[in-house]
C-alpha cells in the first residue's frame, strides 16, 4: 500500500536491518497468475512480479521467491494460449 512512500520504505529498511543474515522476499501471488489467459491479469501480475524485484533490490534481499503460475483454463490450449506464454 506504500509502495511510493519514502518513509515506509526507510522503515522497512530499518526494520530488516537487524536481521542478521538479511532477508528474503516472496512476490505477490494474491489473485495474480502470470499463466492466466486473462490479458489483464497476466499483465498485473507482470507488474506487479516486476515491482517485487525492484523493492528487493531497494532494500537487499538475498532471494525473491516467484511463482511460475498455473494454467486455470482446463480446455485444451489454442494457438493463441501458446503464443501468449
Amino acid at each position: 500500500m506504500g509502495r511510493n512512500n519514502e518513509t515506509i520504505i526507510a522503515e522497512l529498511i530499518e526494520s530488516i536491518s537487524i536481521m542478521p543474515q538479511g532477508c528474503t522476499m516472496h512476490a505477490p501471488i494474491m489473485d495474480l497468475n502470470p499463466s492466466s489467459y486473462n490479458d489483464l491479469v497476466h499483465e498485473a501480475t507482470i507488474k506487479e512480479t516486476l515491482w517485487s524485484l525492484e523493492l528487493a533490490r531497494t532494500i537487499d534481499a538475498r532471494m525473491v521467491t516467484i511463482h511460475p503460475g498455473k494454467r486455470t483454463a482446463h480446455r485444451k490450449p489454442t494457438n493463441e494460449d501458446w503464443r501468449n506464454s
